[in-house]
């Protein structure tokens, strides 16, 4: 039996005192919420944690020292035991010959140690401006013309200019397509003819094939001219397009004349 102060209990319904205006509910644990707080939570820290790996992975490689150059000694002894080495070869190659000389008699001796030398000699490399020294043209052999220009003229020579004569005396030729008339120049002088970018009249294709390209002249006589050059038809054709009335080409002189 329930005491005349007890008050009736449902736990469907909130309990309410006599006096309360607004009903009291009972604690109650969701667990709902508190998986949606703590997930995100959860998926942020492991992203933080991702990016802190992986940040030091990517500052461990970019700190990696770099193969050390080798020392300076080490390259200088090894041109010095390749030196060596090749001294070598060329002694134990001459004592081989002399060894055969005296093995062969006396007459066959002088032509074992001539093959001796000679192997020497091949073996021995010739300097390396040697060569470039002799095709070295100065300007005294050129009457004070430049060895060079960087940048320079060249016109075709009129179609209709006939009974010219050259600097040798014989008839200017305009099929000649190394021949090349020079205000700079003396006669003879071999000329080096690169043609240089600037032709507005040039398609890409034309463009593409005659840019670059190197051609090689004499100079068969001399004159005033307004460019550097005026060349035949036969050799401006080589060089550039028979519509353009002047190119620019950078010059080199490959010979002094004769």
């Amino acid at each position: 039996m329930r005491g005349a102060g007890e008050l009736p209990y449902n736990p469907r319904r909130p309990l309410t005192l006599p006096g309360d205006r607004n009903p009291r509910r009972r604690p109650q644990f969701r667990g709902d919420r508190v998986v949606g707080i703590l997930l995100p939570i959860l998926i942020i820290a492991g992203m933080g944690v991702g990016v802190f790996f992986g940040v030091g992975y990517l500052l461990g490689d970019e700190a990696a020292p770099a193969e050390a150059p080798a020392p300076a000694a080490t390259v200088a002894e090894t041109a010095a035991d390749t030196t060596s080495a090749a001294t070598t070869v060329e002694a134990d190659t001459a004592q081989a010959a002399e060894a055969e000389a005296a093995e062969a008699g006396p007459i066959d001796a002088a032509q074992a140690s001539a093959g001796a030398t000679d192997a020497t000699a091949e073996a021995t490399p010739a300097p390396a401006g040697a060569a470039a020294a002799e095709n070295v043209v100065t300007e005294a052999q050129l009457t004070g013309a430049p060895a060079s220009v960087d940048r320079a003229g060249a016109t075709p020579i009129p179609s209709g200019v006939t009974g010219l004569t050259l600097a040798d005396g014989s008839a200017y030729d305009p099929t000649d397509d190394a021949a090349a008339l020079s205000s700079l120049w003396p006669a003879g002088t071999v000329l080096d003819l690169t043609r240089l970018p600037g032709g507005p009249l040039l398609t890409d294709e034309d463009a593409a094939e005659l840019i670059g390209r190197t051609i090689q002249v004499v100079v068969v006589g001399v004159g005033e001219f307004p460019t550097e050059l005026q060349l035949s038809p036969a050799a401006y054709e080589r060089i550039a397009r028979d519509f353009e009335p002047i190119i620019a080409i950078q010059i080199s002189v490959a010979a002094a004349p004769q």
